[in-house]
């Protein structure tokens, strides 16, 4: 399975990073300290073995609000929670 229209968590975070930390710090720049929160909705799909039906179903994944005024986002962190909670969520 798998399409070219498929996009990993790490490369979409990475192709995206200097667009965050810039966005994040004009805001910073802007107002001093801002409240930010990160959200990712993925949406998956997967064979039935029974049939060559396929079942869908969207998830979001948040990673809760930090409150930032000199801090440094890391992008490695954010990237690699993402991953994480993708993980947990396709495990069950």
């Amino acid at each position: 399975m798998g399409e070219q229209t498929d996009v990993d968590i790490d490369d979409f975070v990475c192709r995206h990073d200097n667009d965050i930390i810039a966005t994040l710090n004009a805001a910073i720049n802007k107002h001093r300290a801002v409240k930010y929160y990160f959200k990712c909705e993925v949406d998956f799909e997967r064979e039935v073995s029974e049939s060559d039906d396929l079942q869908h179903t969207t998830a979001q994944f948040y990673l809760p609000p930090v409150v930032s005024s000199a801090e440094s986002l890391d992008i490695q962190k954010l990237s690699a929670t993402l991953q994480n909670s993708v993980e947990s969520f396709t495990s069950r």
